[in-house]
């Protein structure tokens, strides 16, 4: 949330959508341009950024002032979350490719590029970034006894230049 607004993302719709979190009413509604089926959504809210995730292998990139599309960057397959990190920029956990891909600002405040994409597990959709070690979190399922799973949590150092 940002001044007071909310971001959603609208997957059958393939939009984003800034709600009024007082009013509890629609403000804008914002397409993705060539990225589909929006899943994963997160914020810089300094630079004033939001960062979609879609099922289509893009992640959009959007004003969160003005819903203006910035850019579309390409992602892995099978993405659920991102998460933003000032440090690191953008990342999407790609859990059908076990990868997360990281996107960052390219010089221009306009300007976003895929910076790195990082094997991680395959199964890890979701994702969590510690902001004081800048280090990111997905689930993983591991050989394990019984079921022949078990859960576990991949930790994932992310190259900061």
């Amino acid at each position: 949330m940002v001044a007071g607004r909310v971001f959603v993302n609208v997957e059958d719709k393939d939009e984003c959508v800034a709600i009024d979190s007082k009013q509890l009413k629609i403000l804008a509604r914002w397409t993705l341009g060539a990225a589909k089926g929006p899943t994963g959504l997160d914020i810089d809210p300094v630079r004033h950024r939001l960062f979609v995730g879609c099922t289509n292998k893009q992640m959009a990139i959007l004003d969160s002032d003005s819903g203006k599309l910035l850019a579309t960057v390409p992602i892995g397959a099978g993405v659920d979350g991102v998460a933003y990190d000032a440090q690191l920029g953008a990342l999407s956990a790609n859990g059908k490719d076990g990868t997360v891909t990281v996107v960052r600002e390219n010089g221009s405040r306009d300007l976003c590029r895929r910076l790195q994409t990082v094997k991680t597990v395959v199964s890890g959709k979701t994702i969590a970034v510690d902001s004081k070690t800048h280090q990111a979190y997905l689930p993983a399922n591991v050989p394990g006894e019984g079921d022949g799973t078990t859960f576990g949590v991949a930790i994932v150092g992310i190259d900061k230049k």
